[in-house]
């Protein structure tokens, strides 16, 4: 559960950055923009473009590149797709006072041995 802003760390254990997709589900009405999400020292940015309703689930989905909203392409501003190796921070804004169910979903990779 996000309220305005948190960081939200995230321990990967692989030995690689992956992939992350990302699921927001809003509490209250919110404002076109104002759902935010940035690594921890606030690089790789991107917002959602869309209004968000109450219950809307806005999804920002690397395993298969796509932004969504209620399971329907939506437009996002920016890029923010992945989870670095060991610990991770993750911002997500929103709008002030207002709050949201957030779900951060990867899989942990492990580098190749080299063999083929």
């Amino acid at each position: 559960m996000v309220r305005s802003k948190e960081t939200i760390v995230i321990f990967n254990l692989g030995t690689t950055s992956a992939g992350l997709d990302c699921h927001i589900t809003p509490l209250q009405s919110m404002k076109a923009g104002s759902i935010k999400l940035s690594q921890g020292y606030g690089s790789h940015h991107m917002k959602f473009k869309a209004v968000a309703n109450p219950d809307d689930t806005f999804s920002l989905l690397a395993s298969s590149r796509q932004a969504l909203r209620n399971q329907s392409k939506t437009e996002k501003e920016g890029f923010y797709q992945y989870t670095a190796a060991s610990d991770s921070k993750h911002i997500v804004e929103l709008e002030e006072g207002k709050a949201a169910r957030v779900l951060f979903e990867f899989q942990e990779m492990q580098e190749g041995s080299g063999k083929q």
